[in-house]
């Protein structure tokens, strides 16, 4: 045991040598969290709870932040391992202490469809989401309520806007700040125009209306959305830790705030009978976990307004692949496949596509 311990030490001595090296060199990155992970692990071997959750919470923080930052394929899979590992580790500290409604809480982070339940000899992972079709009801009360909601039998509402004008957003000067914008910037979205074209063909003879570019109001959306089946909206998002009521779209007029279809506006204006409310864009399902009851953000808004479902997003969704991933979920969901099922083999298809291979890419939709 004895010497169990001094091996651990001296693990904890090395990584905090590299970790005051790797913060020199590059503070907040995604090295730095790694090294911060590795000791928070070492810690909980020692049983050092505490110091174990500091390491954490600032690997976290660095997590957040690099999320929306993340560019090529090879970047967003390594992070991804690293984001899942920290929330699981997030969530054994708390088995370790008993506490079994944070180890939830913990999870409630990390789309489970892209949890890896098997691994091969050639160390390639088998996710969740290849075997089975996934649907997470954020707590009982939800659950409760999409069971008891008739949803409309026809109707499609699509609102939808594609060209942005560039709007700066200052750099934030603390961690909690930065996490609250999806992006630095509003740029085009040129691919909205295919998913809407897409949205047009699928649903068959379920009534399509559409509120697109400078039609796209949240007036105009909230209209088109109240009586129909499905109610889609293809643009950016803005996600607030923060102030979880002002997590919103941004619709038109585009870059201002008089277009921004905020959480609050949606629970306290909107009544939905929504089969379907997908939220086509950046981290719409990031919230802020309560204890019993999931997240709480831009998606419990629609699930509060009256929609039995939202397809929602944990993290930086591409412009491209979301077009193809919602296209596909569309065709099969308007020939009868459940909405779940649907869902998973639309994930399933774009893992095909070496450019979306990574679990980053389709499987934060859930």
């Amino acid at each position: 045991m004895a010497k169990e311990w001094g091996d651990l030490a001296r693990a904890e001595q090395s990584s905090q040598q590299a970790l005051a090296i790797c913060e020199t060199l590059a503070p907040n990155s995604l090295d730095v969290a790694a090294t911060l992970w590795k000791l928070a692990a070492t810690a909980r071997q020692r049983k050092n709870y505490l110091q174990a959750q500091q390491y954490l919470a600032r690997a976290l923080a660095i997590y957040e932040t690099q999320r929306y930052t993340l560019q090529d394929p090879e970047t967003r899979t390594t992070f991804a391992e690293r984001y899942f590992n920290a929330y699981t580790l997030q969530a054994q500290l708390a088995l370790d202490q008993q506490r079994p409604q944070q180890a939830a809480l913990a999870l409630n982070h990390l789309p489970r469809g892209a949890l890896v339940v098997a691994v091969d000899e050639q160390r390639r992972p088998t996710h969740w989401i290849e075997r089975v079709a996934i649907g997470v009801a954020p707590s009982v009360g939800v659950y409760r309520q999409a069971r008891a909601t008739r949803p409309a039998t026809r109707g499609v509402a699509i609102a939808a806007v594609s060209q942005y004008q560039r709007q700066q957003v200052a750099q934030a000067s603390t961690v909690a700040q930065l996490v609250r914008r999806s992006d630095t910037a509003l740029d085009n979205l040129p691919a909205v125009k295919q998913e809407v074209a897409q949205l047009q063909r699928e649903p068959g003879k379920q009534g399509v209306v559409i509120a697109q570019g400078s039609n796209a109001t949240p007036a105009r959306a909230r209209q088109v959305a109240q009586t129909a089946r499905v109610a889609h909206f293809a643009c950016h998002a803005r996600a607030d830790n923060v102030d979880l009521l002002e997590s919103g779209l941004p619709l038109a007029p585009a870059g201002s705030d008089a277009g921004l279809l905020t959480a609050a506006d949606v629970v306290r204006g909107w009544r939905l009978q929504a089969d379907v409310v997908m939220l086509s864009a950046c981290a719409t399902a990031v919230g802020v976990a309560r204890r019993y009851e999931g997240l709480y953000g831009l998606a419990r808004a629609f699930l509060f307004a009256g929609a039995r479902s939202v397809g929602a997003s944990l993290w930086q969704v591409s412009d491209a692949s979301t077009a193809r991933l919602t296209g596909t979920f569309y065709r099969d969901y308007a020939r009868g496949v459940g909405k779940a099922e649907a869902l998973r083999q639309a994930q399933l298809a774009l893992s095909q596509d070496k450019r979306y291979a990574d679990p980053y890419s389709g499987r934060g939709l859930c």
